[in-house]
């Protein structure tokens, strides 16, 4: 990450927050400048029961706290609920071996007796996950934090099982791009459900709005308050891009997924609703609504070029007034 970028660490620090994160990992792992802004910002073996004797330790004070992956424990406990399940004889070097293969750029694929198996190992790691956040949850209620506290719950990606000859988060299909993002409030106020999309870069700006703090200058996203209390206006669009396969992009809008490459090559189209497994590509049938979300990805496109803070990634043209008018027209940009 580059020095420049503004942190949601650097933003709470700076109002009198002290700022920790425990990431899972190997004691002493690169960071890749994501611990920018944080008092403290550990990778840990067991990063679930560090960050839980930090909020022990510091419940009296404002604070921001991460917590990414959990810990060994919860592997351990996946394959105790998988014992006697009918695991594939050598299935650990068949999945090394998968892997291995996909990171070479050969895409070897499991077989129908190894996705059943994967599908049911995952089942269980949502299980011990859910069980293990459940714990750390009573411990803040304990505390006395689930009253005065802001709770959040995501997932970074989905799991793709080779839906779309993808596996894992090697893809922008909707089993990838669509994640769970759960936000208590203090109390647990105002509980509500919320079906409009929004982006994951969402949540700084909108932490920042509920602490009465301002969101620094370049930050991406929008505060969800508008939408959380009635007063946001649609469209609702996300966006999203990888690397992978010589460049991926994701844009949802208006109850649709489009999945394509750069600047909306070989585009496809799902209705969200429909058809969230997006097995019918409906680009033909629905030719003006793609054609709009490519120009509004292209529009997108530009704007993160001029923002990036690489220099290798950033553009030095300044975007023309269409290009404007269409990312006004989104709400993306003010």
């Amino acid at each position: 990450m580059a020095d420049d970028a503004s942190t949601l660490a650097e933003a709470l620090g700076a109002a009198g927050y002290r700022t920790a994160a425990f990431i899972e990992g190997a004691p002493g792992d690169s960071d890749y400048g994501l611990a920018q802004g944080f008092d403290s910002y550990q990778t840990s073996g067991t990063p679930g029961a560090a960050a839980a004797d930090w909020m022990a330790a510091h419940a009296d004070e404002n604070f921001l706290l991460v917590v990414g992956g959990w810990s060994r424990v919860a592997l351990e406990q996946v394959e105790a609920l998988l014992e006697g399940s009918g695991r594939p004889e050598g299935m650990t070097a068949r999945v090394q071996e998968v892997l291995a293969s996909r990171a070479a750029g050969e895409k070897v694929a499991f077989d129908e007796a190894d996705l059943e198996w994967v599908r049911a190992w995952y089942a269980a790691r949502v299980q011990v996950i859910d069980t293990l956040l459940g714990a750390f949850l009573q411990q803040a209620r304990t505390l006395g934090l689930d009253r005065k506290a802001i709770i959040v719950v995501l997932g970074s990606n989905g799991f793709a099982l080779q839906e779309h000859g993808d596996l894992f988060g090697e893809s922008l299909y909707p089993e990838v791009t669509h994640v769970p993002l759960m936000i208590r409030l203090p109390g647990g106020r105002d509980p509500q459900t919320v079906s409009k999309v929004v982006e994951l870069l969402d949540l700084m700006p909108t932490l920042l709005d509920l602490t009465g703090q301002p969101v620094p200058a370049g930050v991406q996203g929008a505060s969800l308050l508008p939408i959380l209390d009635g007063t946001g206006q649609p469209p609702y669009v996300a966006f999203a891009e990888s690397p992978q396969g010589g460049g991926q992009r994701f844009v949802a809008l208006g109850g649709l997924a489009m999945v394509s490459g750069v600047a909306g090559e070989h585009a496809e189209l799902y209705s969200l609703a429909l058809d969230p497994a997006a097995t019918d590509n409906l680009a033909d049938r629905e030719s003006d609504k793609l054609e709009v979300m490519v120009r509004h990805l292209q529009a997108w496109e530009k704007l993160v070029a001029v923002a990036s803070l690489d220099p290798q990634l950033r553009a030095e043209e300044e975007l023309d007034e269409d290009t404007l008018k269409q990312l006004k027209s989104l709400g993306y940009i003010q």
